[in-house]
């Protein structure tokens, strides 16, 4: 099954993982300035978004909060993207359609990845 929306994926996620509903959409002219006064652990962020886009975001979060993990999501993702990403901080990358179980599979992996190091 696709993940399409927000609210699929905080119903299925982990127990463990706390969301901030008011967070799980927004583009990212408005993410920016929450990320200077809340505490996130990881961002799940599109590459295509409206206004700035996900690469730009990237670069911007890692000049606020370098200790942020990314996942970087897209729908027509090649190789140089994903490389892009990474060069940029992103600490993982997942292309649509996934399902939610590989969604959360990939979370855990970073979480665990990234407790261990």
């Amino acid at each position: 099954m696709p993940i399409n929306s927000a609210s699929k994926i905080r119903s299925k996620g982990p127990k463990n993982v706390t969301f901030f509903d008011n967070f799980l959409k927004f583009d990212g002219e408005e993410a920016l300035p929450k990320l200077k006064d809340t505490e996130f652990g990881l961002i799940l962020l599109h590459i295509r978004m409206p206004g700035m886009d996900g690469m730009e975001v990237l670069r911007q979060v890692r000049e606020i909060r370098s200790d942020i993990r990314i996942i970087t999501i897209t729908a027509s993702g090649t190789i140089e993207l994903a490389f892009e990403a990474m060069k940029l901080g992103a600490v993982d990358f997942i292309q649509k359609p996934f399902s939610l179980e590989e969604i959360w599979q990939l979370v855990s992996r970073v979480m665990d990845r990234e407790e261990h190091n």
